[in-house]
């Protein structure tokens, strides 16, 4: 249902039947409804909207970058009806975003300055930034107050102290090319999906790595289904998706 074949590079949104998705390239954020796929509202935003939605309350939020990568704002609109409700300047190029329902805030990866803007959403303004560095993309958050960012350019998670607003680890990812998706189980294992076709588990806690999992080339997102135990990982480079069984502390091989 989107306008124009255009393209769409973070993962969509599902909450109450509706879909939620936005264009990198054609400057829109739309809504769907899951069963029919009727187009149930449709917002232009003026800027490549690159990060997933997320929800909270009734708002709607996506990071979006001007054409040139030098701006970015963190867009909220009414998930009902797609109004526009407020634009928070952020970093450059907000590549990601997460919400942290314990602290009630959402966070945005910067991509292009490597900072991380710090959202409160009742006042719709920035309250901190963390400076990271490199090239920032997913992110994963623990609810134990720590925040994980892939560092694309360099190879790393870089592990944030919410309290501390610094980051205090970085976790070199050996033999992985541009780690991009993010996520986090419940058993407190990391799944970072790299281009060169590899998935990297590592210990949340301590940093050390768990294991290798075999997945398609060049994946741009990593899914956590926390109620059937299992992470997905669609990759564009072959169009496959690996399903990674998460049950266990060691987590499973893919199935493609």
């Amino acid at each position: 249902a989107t306008h124009g074949g255009s393209w769409v590079v973070g993962s969509p949104s599902v909450r109450d039947g509706m879909v939620f998705v936005g264009s990198s390239d054609a400057h829109f954020v739309q809504a769907v409804d899951a069963v029919t796929g009727t187009e149930r509202w449709h917002a232009a935003t003026e800027m490549n909207v690159n990060a997933s939605p997320i929800l909270f309350g009734d708002a709607l939020v996506v990071g979006a970058a001007s054409t040139s990568e030098q701006a970015g704002a963190l867009i909220a609109f009414d998930a009902a009806t797609g109004a526009i409700k407020a634009t928070v300047p952020v970093g450059q190029k907000p590549d990601a975003a997460i919400w942290d329902q314990v602290a009630a805030r959402a966070y945005v990866m910067n991509g292009k300055d490597g900072s991380v803007s710090i959202i409160d959403p009742k006042a719709m303004r920035v309250v901190g930034t963390v400076s990271v560095g490199g090239a920032l993309e997913f992110a994963a958050i623990d609810g134990a107050g720590f925040l994980y960012v892939n560092v694309e350019d360099k190879g790393e998670i870089a592990q944030i102290d919410l309290a501390k607003r610094r980051v205090t680890r970085r976790t070199r990812l050996a033999g992985c090319e541009e780690p991009s998706g993010l996520a986090i189980t419940h058993q407190g294992v990391l799944i970072a999906a790299c281009a060169n076709g590899v998935a990297k588990a590592i210990n949340a806690e301590t940093g050390r790595a768990i294991g290798d999992i075999a997945i398609g080339p060049r994946p741009d997102a990593t899914l956590y289904d926390m109620a059937h135990d299992r992470a997905y990982i669609p990759s564009g480079g072959d169009g496959t998706l690996a399903v990674i069984d998460t049950a266990s502390p060691r987590v499973g091989t893919a199935c493609r």
